[in-house]
């Protein structure tokens, strides 16, 4: 008896690297934090994290109990996030990939049944089973 156990409907992961740095050769130089902040979130995976930029230094002056804009800040500290979406929909497909293995399993424990069955009594059982039609 042969069976074929096909999957639909699959969730293309997302890619989960945070970014994509360039090695080659960059158009300007960078000669500060702000360019480097700003060339980092032109190559950071948006698809997938979201991001935040906090100025952190001395609050005499600028800022609150919070952050600090950036322009007036000592130092720059990046924050990142799983997109709720992502978490999401990854979660979905973590389930849906689990109940597949274990149909997939199940379906090989009663090829086998059928196959022993077959050995012991002549042949006398055939099962022809179609899902999945549209």
């Amino acid at each position: 008896m042969k069976y074929k156990f096909v999957e639909h409907n699959k969730f293309k992961h997302i890619r989960q690297n945070i970014f994509d740095i360039p090695t080659g050769e960059l158009e300007t130089p960078l000669t500060n934090g702000i360019e480097v902040l700003e060339f980092l979130m032109t190559v950071a995976n948006k698809e997938r994290y979201q991001f935040k930029a906090r100025g952190r230094g001395s609050r005499k002056v600028y800022g609150n109990s919070y952050d600090i804009p950036i322009e007036h800040a000592e130092k720059i500290a990046l924050y990142h996030e799983t997109r709720d979406r992502v978490s999401f929909m990854e979660h979905q497909e973590q389930h849906r990939s689990k109940s597949a293995r274990h149909v997939n399993r199940l379906l090989r424990e009663i090829k086998n049944a059928i196959e022993n069955h077959n050995v012991h009594y002549d042949n006398d059982l055939e099962v022809d089973l179609k899902t999945g039609e549209k």
